[in-house]
């Protein structure tokens, strides 16, 4: 009898283990915030999006935990490879596609592949989802003026994909209540 509950013991510590560990991998993943204006009235900034990729680095500044997150999103790449990321950040991407978010006011998915040259400019971008034409056009835009630096393989620069994706949420209208 002992032996049995020893062994449950055991298999309930390993069970706290991976919950206590795949928690602390949650929490440790640190959540970065793009900030837009404040309300008319407030001195409150908006969020307008959340990564956990530092928008405002490039990814030489990025941390190692940080290129194997963004590394990720390729589901593939080999270990010499290294993926083409804009030169002053995703920042360059998010900021007027958020400001013409504002006027468009269209939810949905966005999502977009840009192939980027061994010089780090853009080739061409694929459209793979967008909530209006009027917003496929800026983003193919931003994507065509955004400076990048370009992938390497094996040392060298090549050419790659650059996936773009951002979930776009519906304008909420702002409302006030007074006493």
């Amino acid at each position: 009898m002992f032996s049995t509950n020893n062994k449950f013991s055991k298999i309930l510590v390993s069970i706290a283990v991976i919950i206590i560990s795949t928690t602390a991998a949650a929490a440790a993943q640190k959540q970065y915030k793009l900030k837009g204006d404040a309300p008319e009235g407030s001195k409150i900034k908006t969020i307008d999006a959340i990564s956990t990729i530092p928008f405002n680095k490039n990814y030489k500044a990025l941390s190692a935990e940080q290129k194997e997150i963004f590394k990720a999103t390729y589901g593939g790449l080999a270990s010499g490879e290294i993926p083409p990321f804009p030169k002053k950040g995703t920042q360059v991407i998010y900021r007027p596609i958020i400001k013409a978010h504002k006027e468009i006011a269209r939810s949905g998915n966005l999502f977009l592949v840009a192939m980027v040259n061994e010089k780090g400019k853009v080739e061409n971008v694929s459209v793979y989802e967008s909530p209006a034409e009027s917003m496929t056009q800026l983003a193919t835009n931003v994507l065509f003026n955004t400076a990048f630096d370009p992938a390497s393989c094996n040392g060298k620069p090549c050419k790659m994909e650059f996936p773009f994706e951002f979930k776009l949420r519906q304008q909420e209208k702002q409302q006030q209540y007074n006493n």
